[in-house]
């Protein structure tokens, strides 16, 4: 017997409840670390595919990936981030498991500590912002707001397509300081700050 999607409203409901269920994870993963200093950051890759592109793009303000960002804040569990395909919509996700990665065998790649990532190593996550699209109901992005000594700066981590270059329903990872070329089309679900 073919598998049946439900029907527009019942589909429009899961999709609902899927990104709920997202927005709620990244809600509960986040509290742990407002107010926090940024430790580490480390990309988490596909070995042959993924690693070569992002070595040689570590001192870029934007790479693409489709593993995961893992965010290591002080005296807190490490957060993770990545995306979550549920039929047919992805949306960012927020976990502070590692056993998630370890079947697959993911590299661990430390973000740099030179320019123009340094300004975020030290400096206290003040405010995260969670972003959607339309074709989507939940996050697929969010911006991270941090305070250094004398410096601010925002990172961003988000689903999308990395030959668009956009920030959408999709399986890959956009990691920048810069906002995504579309962030004029995502609009703002929610704001935390500590």
């Amino acid at each position: 017997m073919p598998h049946l999607l439900p029907t527009d409203d019942g589909y429009a409901a899961w999709r609902r409840e899927f990104g709920e269920m997202a927005m709620i994870g990244l809600r509960e993963q986040y509290l742990g670390v407002l107010g926090r200093a940024l430790d580490r950051l480390l990309y988490f890759t596909h070995t042959i595919s993924e690693t070569p592109d992002v070595v040689a793009n570590l001192r870029n303000r934007s790479l693409w990936l489709g593993g995961a960002l893992c965010l290591k804040f002080d005296d807190v569990p490490t957060l993770f981030l990545t995306w979550k395909q549920g039929r047919d919509n992805c949306n960012l996700i927020g976990v502070n498991d590692e056993s998630l990665w370890l079947p697959l065998a993911l590299d661990r790649i430390n973000a740099s500590t030179e320019e123009p990532w340094d300004v975020l190593y030290s400096a206290t996550l003040q405010r995260v912002s969670f972003f959607t699209c339309e074709e989507v109901e939940g996050p697929i992005a969010v911006r991270h707001d941090f305070k250094g000594d004398s410096t601010l700066a925002s990172l961003w981590v988000g689903v999308g397509y990395e030959r668009d270059q956009r920030i959408c329903d999709a399986d890959d990872l956009y990691v920048g300081l810069d906002p995504p070329l579309n962030v004029s089309e995502l609009p703002l679900l929610e704001t935390m700050e500590c």
